[in-house]
């Protein structure tokens, strides 16, 4: 399980490159569609090594874990997300069946998220509910 993260948004340098981030937002407007088609804005390399954004590998899942939790996709780019963001590549496990499996234990994980302003789940709690 992968947390994302933002490069800062006051250097341009770092936005507008060939790497998609994904949101949240992003999830929401594709939230009728399995695969994920589009970001809203891809960062560049620079961007990617100056902030905790990791790259995560094609056919991985992406998982909305904040504002709101429970959208997800199927990803069949590399990409990188933000920090509102858990990602999944199976080692063993079939995509489409983790695919259905998390849409399967959304409420479990809604259950299991914290916080005063709004609702979130971190990287242990999503595994932890993921592979109770």
């Amino acid at each position: 399980i992968t947390s994302g993260g933002t490069p800062k948004s006051s250097e341009p340098s770092y936005y507008g490159g060939d790497i998609i981030w994904i949101t949240p937002a992003d999830l929401g407007k594709q939230q009728k569609n399995k695969l994920f088609s589009t970001s809203s804005k891809t960062i560049t390399e620079l961007g990617l090594q100056k902030s905790s954004a990791q790259l995560i590998s094609k056919h991985s899942i992406v998982y909305s874990s904040r504002a709101p939790i429970g959208h997800i996709n199927i990803v069949n780019d590399d990409f990188t997300t933000n920090q509102g963001c858990k990602s999944v590549t199976p080692l063993l496990a079939n995509l489409d069946f983790l695919y259905w499996l998390l849409q399967f234990r959304t409420k479990d994980i809604i259950l299991r998220s914290s916080g005063t302003t709004f609702k979130e789940i971190s990287a242990s709690g999503f595994g932890e509910t993921l592979l109770p």
